[in-house]
């Protein structure tokens, strides 16, 4: 009579290995490599997320520039920008960093044509909608008379002061135009007041607007 094997003793060795499953030291090394590998994974998450809102939020400010140089073209008036600086850098700095376009009733530069147009045609909010993120000027320091950061966009494209009849001063007397104005638009860490990165927005006279990263 011819026996039939047990399942018991036709397992191969091979398939008894399988069968045997994982060992405690074997379950402790699977569990420290994922470890390193999810802290990895969270170091270049937060790395990447601060730049992603410090272009965001630079890409929105140049959009609202060059929306007014476009508009002031389309409409033969004048467009006024305007940088509300926070109290403080930083997160807890006071009051909200805003920029904000008006428009004039007129092609001037002229306080009184703003005053008689359209104030607060567009409006953004930068440390509201980018809560680690400012806008600061850098230079040219005569924009900064009444606290708020302004230069008039005329028709033709080119920068001017508000209110007078003349481009933005220039410091270098080679130069037959204004200066270019810079601003600076920084992320900041946690609740210090540690500039982390820096993207530079530059306005020629002409009005065109460029981005610079800041090294």
């Amino acid at each position: 009579m011819q026996r039939i094997p047990s399942q018991q003793q036709s397992r191969t060795p091979a398939r008894a290995e399988r069968e045997r499953g994982f060992t405690l030291l074997e379950l402790l090394a699977a569990l420290v490599v994922i470890s390193i590998m999810m802290f990895a994974s969270m170091s270049v998450l937060n790395s990447t997320t601060p730049n992603r809102e410090l272009k965001r939020a630079t890409n929105e400010i140049v959009d609202m520039i060059s929306w007014a140089r476009m508009m002031a073209s389309q409409r033969n008036r004048a467009f006024e920008v305007v940088i509300v600086p926070v109290a403080a850098l930083g997160p807890a700095g006071s009051g909200e960093n805003i920029v904000r376009i008006n428009e004039s009733a007129d092609g001037t530069c002229r306080r009184a044509s703003f005053t008689a147009g359209n104030a607060g045609v567009r409006r953004l909010v930068i440390n509201s909608l980018f809560p680690n993120t400012i806008i600061m000027l850098e230079t040219p320091a005569s924009l900064n008379g009444t606290g708020n950061n302004t230069f008039c966009i005329r028709p033709n494209g080119e920068i001017f002061k508000t209110d007078t009849s003349a481009p933005v001063a220039a410091t270098n007397t080679d130069k037959m135009m204004g200066d270019d104005i810079l601003y600076r638009v920084i992320t900041v860490g946690g609740t210090t007041t540690n500039e982390r990165m820096i993207n530079r927005i530059r306005i020629n006279y002409f009005g065109r607007v460029r981005t610079e990263v800041v090294e």
